[in-house]
């Protein structure tokens, strides 16, 4: 396995983000995603964000540990952030920005 390319901080709050639109998706538009499909946009984000050159780059790794914190968090809590940070406010762009309709 490659060392990751991002500090554990970093990929915390990308996890977060991920945890958060999860969480949306169930209670929201009752769906919910496989981990394959949310290793997929969590690969989708790293390249946009390359794209835009807020990153230089990221590998399999960096995807996996993201993927395993969204799926570990504690979804009482990850409801409470939404609540708090007024996170469903940014569930459409946070869709638009992954390229999901």
């Amino acid at each position: 396995m490659k060392k990751q390319n991002f500090d554990d901080k970093y990929l915390s709050l990308v996890a977060t983000d991920f945890a958060c639109y999860l969480s949306w998706l169930e209670q929201i538009e009752e769906k919910t995603l496989d981990p394959k499909k949310m290793k997929s946009l969590i690969k989708k984000f790293f390249q946009v964000e390359k794209k835009a050159g807020h990153i230089d780059l990221f590998n399999e790794t960096d995807i996996n540990i993201v993927a395993m914190l969204v799926f570990s968090f504690d979804p009482i809590k990850i409801q409470k952030i939404r609540k708090k940070t007024g996170w469903d406010n940014r569930a459409y762009g946070f869709k638009k920005f992954l390229g999901i309709k």
